[in-house]
């Protein structure tokens, strides 16, 4: 009995996490750029700079 009353309020508080989770987000009250950094601005990533090598073992020949 004990244990379906513990179990109930973890699915709860769960729920309620979740809930107002969402409702933050939906609602446009959530703060900050989402990485845990507590940051409050937006921020974007830098663009993917680094040229990866061709492993596929063809040279790059001019189309014709």
């Amino acid at each position: 009995m004990l244990e379906n009353i513990i179990l109930w309020l973890i699915i709860a508080g769960a729920a309620l996490y979740c809930g107002r989770t969402i409702y933050r987000t939906l609602s446009g009250r959530s703060r900050g750029c989402g990485c845990g950094c507590d940051c409050g601005e937006e921020r974007t990533s830098p663009p993917l700079q680094q040229k990866f090598p061709d492993l596929t073992g063809k040279k790059d020949k001019p189309r014709d």
